[in-house]
């Protein structure tokens, strides 16, 4: 009895602006819980139904915005957005951050995975060239064809060791990694988690 007692005078001496408050949010919650769930008002006119007919020719007829202006003369170098149904872009240099585009030099190149520009390096030229010389060149070069290399083992320990990693292995584009990895690691119930590093596919 004495708890409540002291609880109550506590509750009293909080202030009459603490229990106006109270009071208001107690009322606030209690309209809300006795209000019936939305409808909408009766008095409102829905719209008149269309025919399918109708509704294909407004579609048909429909012409969207564009999403961004067209380029202007200074910046559209290569004339993209002209009319021409047999237009073809042609990549005339190595495929890099920057590259030659139908005779245009310097373009910007977005759609490259060469981010770091490493197809025109000297020592990779070098290096390629040279194991071209000596293993030869064949129309399909990734491992799943041709099978495991001299060059895939060393390549692999090389980048073990750079990375402190106690083994690697290396595939020849992104997208197979998951339909290898996952599967050979992970069964159905198992969590996997990953960065924002991880790679888009």
């Amino acid at each position: 009895l004495d708890l409540l007692v002291s609880s109550f005078e506590r509750w009293v001496a909080l202030g009459v602006y603490y229990h106006v408050v109270e009071a208001s949010v107690l009322l606030v919650a209690a309209y809300l819980f006795v209000q019936r769930s939305y409808r909408p008002h009766r008095s409102r006119k829905l719209a008149a139904p269309i025919s399918p007919r109708t509704a294909a020719a407004r579609i048909e007829a429909w012409t969207p915005e564009p999403l961004a202006s067209a380029p202007s003369e200074r910046f559209d170098r290569l004339e993209l957005n002209r009319a021409e149904p047999n237009f073809e872009l042609e990549l005339q240099s190595a495929a890099g951050p920057r590259c030659t585009l139908n005779g245009v030099a310097d373009v910007l190149n977005l759609a490259t995975t060469n981010f770091a520009d490493l197809v025109s390096h000297p020592r990779i030229e070098a290096a390629c060239e040279a194991t071209l010389r000596r293993l030869g060149c064949g129309s399909c070069g990734p491992r799943g064809f041709y099978g495991t290399t001299t060059e895939h083992l060393r390549c692999e320990a090389e980048f073990a060791k750079w990375s402190g990693a106690e083994d690697s292995i290396s595939y020849s584009f992104g997208s197979s990694v998951g339909s290898s990895v996952v599967p050979a690691f992970c069964k159905k119930n198992d969590v996997i988690v990953c960065d924002e590093a991880i790679n888009f596919s």
